[in-house]
């Protein structure tokens, strides 16, 4: 782990590359656990793809074309999402409803079954083992997490007079990033708190993702606009508490 402020400039590309291989290893723990515990290895290797192209951004623009890695982990990502989003609807509505979801579920995306994602992963493997990164510094590191936090405070004040989903689906998708960086850069307490305020806020806006979801998919097969209701006031009713924390989390 990298300390604020504790790293020398020639340890920069070696403190990353050793990061992004040790994320790739353990995605590849996460295939081998698929058959045994499917719906919680999904769900790890899911987050495994986010993590990594998150502390992808942390070495960017120091000449190091990273495109295909990044793009690598979002066809993983995208081959187990529906996996973990059919698993996700089906609590949320016996939660909300008590009932079974009424359309077909799937378990998992075609052609994604254990096998290929072995093979994905391994390519990946295969990328991260071949991509140096020659010229990353310290500075450099720092300089795009400050991004990733101005990212967050942007999308933040686009959710303060908005309660459009896809405002709070991109203010989401900010957070993870911060707090995915935060946990690979930062051990003081002031990181801790941060990261503990990402967390929650994260949280936060996945569960309100998660209704917006659920309400698209109800809407689209005719289920009564009641029901609709119901999803969509609890949704609207997180906002206040997302935003206090919103505050909180770009305030440290």
């Amino acid at each position: 782990m990298m300390k604020p402020g504790g790293m020398r400039d020639e340890t920069a590309e070696t403190w990353l590359a050793d990061l992004v291989w040790q994320l790739c290893v353990l995605a590849q723990g996460d295939v081998d656990r698929m058959e045994r515990f499917p719906e919680e290895a999904v769900h790890a290797l899911r987050v495994r793809m986010k993590k990594l192209r998150a502390v992808l951004r942390l070495g960017e623009d120091a000449g190091v074309d990273l495109s295909r890695l990044k793009t690598r982990c979002k066809v993983i990502m995208k081959g187990v999402s529906r996996a973990r989003d059919e698993a996700v609807m089906r609590r949320l509505m016996v939660k909300l409803f008590g009932q079974s979801p009424i359309w077909r579920g799937a378990k998992t995306t075609r052609g994604w079954g254990a096998v290929r994602l072995r093979r994905e992963v391994d390519l990946l493997a295969r990328l991260v083992a071949g991509t140096p990164f020659p010229g990353l510094t310290s500075k450099r590191v720092w300089a795009n997490y400050r991004v990733a936090f101005k990212r967050v405070r942007t999308a933040l004040k686009r959710c303060e007079s908005t309660e459009d989903a896809e405002c709070f689906h991109a203010l989401r998708k900010r957070v993870k990033v911060l707090h995915f960086q935060s946990l690979a850069l930062c051990e003081s307490v002031e990181a801790a708190d941060r990261i503990r305020s990402a967390k929650s806020l994260g949280k936060m806006l996945g569960k309100e993702h998660d209704l917006a979801v659920l309400k698209d998919r109800l809407a689209a097969l005719g289920v009564q606009s009641e029901l609709l209701d119901v999803i969509e006031k609890r949704r609207l009713r997180m906002h206040k508490r997302i935003r206090k924390e919103g505050l909180k989390l770009v305030s440290r």
